[in-house]
């Protein structure tokens, strides 16, 4: 069964506006340094938030270089991104300084990433998949600078919509250990909407998070789960992890978050597979495919629309459920890494 859904766009990221003006950059590749004190692994985290900005469809991105002296601080016409202890009296776990002129023209803007806390790397246990940390706490270093680029880019927190700019550390796309933060398509929109399009590009991805509510003036997020067959939500357990009871013969529906970071309206084809561990791959069984024509305006979070079963040949225990999208490598994207995702465990009886 193929399902086609047109997805209408609508606007949901939120301009930084100050003193009655939109904040934006007169140029779209803005230069910024990383600070000489930055350790090796540091400079490697910002350089994955760099490369992260090239995976979207405006033609905006930072250019970000090493710093030419010992200092970083704000208002010395430098844009800067430094880790450093905050100390006792520091605000939080990360800060963006944006600075502009009377016609909202970003003059500078400098990060702050703080070294008093715990930052794990891209590569997290199953457990720190849904462990919703707090902001500021931690956590994905890459999430964070995206989250805090995005401001330095001229957008505020928003509430309405799953994006980076709510709680970045849930705005990842996750595939057994691998944990990657990006920029995703409702501030791809924005970035459009303040710097022009990329014409001619294709990003499409999944997410195994979706939009939960507003706290704050920012989105938080919680993880997808799955109907049964008569599209009840079902009971994804007390543990960190969500693991659902699938019987065989039986019809499931699991939901996705979908993405279309690219410059148009975009064919996308998923394919549904059931995998011995959470590391998802073209060798896992496939189980079912959907297909939709996803408008870039905003992440679409459903479920399938062709149900799920489980063959009577598997024998039971625990297996996972995850994504492919486009699994016969059809369309030319601007990253190939986000494209399969593992959702949630199951146990097969």
């Amino acid at each position: 069964m193929i399902a086609l859904l047109l997805l209408p766009f609508a606007q949901a990221f939120e301009v930084t506006v100050h003193n009655g003006h939109e904040n934006w950059w007169d140029t779209t590749s803005p230069t910024f340094e990383s600070a000489s004190t930055n350790t090796p692994q540091e400079r490697g985290w910002i350089d994955q938030a760099e490369q992260l900005f090239y995976a979207q469809s405006s033609l905006f991105w930072f250019n970000i270089i090493d710093a030419d002296d010992n200092t970083a601080s704000t208002h010395n016409d430098e844009n800067e991104i430094e880790f450093t202890s905050f100390g006792s009296s520091g605000p939080g776990g990360t800060a963006a300084r944006v600075f502009d002129d009377a016609t909202g023209r970003i003059k500078e803007c400098d990060v702050f990433m703080n070294t008093d806390i715990a930052w794990t790397g891209e590569a997290k246990s199953l457990n720190e998949h849904y462990t919703t940390l707090g902001y500021g706490q931690g956590g994905n270093p890459v999430a964070t600078l995206v989250h805090e680029l995005g401001h330095c880019a001229g957008f505020n927190h928003e509430g309405d919509v799953y994006n980076p700019l709510g709680n970045g550390q849930s705005h990842v796309h996750t595939n057994a250990g691998d944990v990657r933060g990006y920029v995703g398509v409702d501030l791809s929109a924005g970035l459009r909407y303040l710097y022009g399009t990329w014409s001619g590009v294709d990003e499409l991805s999944a997410s195994h998070w979706q939009w939960d509510h507003s706290g704050g003036g920012q989105a938080d997020h919680k993880r997808v789960g799955m109907l049964d067959s008569g599209r009840t939500p079902m009971d994804p357990g007390t543990g960190l992890e969500p693991i659902f009871t699938m019987v065989r013969g039986q019809t499931y529906y699991p939901q996705v978050t979908l993405e279309n970071a690219g410059s148009g309206t975009a064919a996308l084809t998923l394919a549904y597979v059931l995998s011995t561990n959470d590391y998802i791959t073209p060798y896992d069984t496939e189980l079912a495919r959907d297909s939709y024509l996803l408008a870039n305006g905003a992440p679409f979070t459903a479920a399938a629309n062709t149900g799920l079963v489980i063959p009577a040949s598997v024998a039971p225990g625990i297996y996972h459920i995850g994504v492919r999208v486009d699994p016969d490598n059809s369309v030319s994207e601007l990253r190939e890494d986000n494209n399969a995702i593992y959702l949630f465990a199951v146990e097969v009886d």
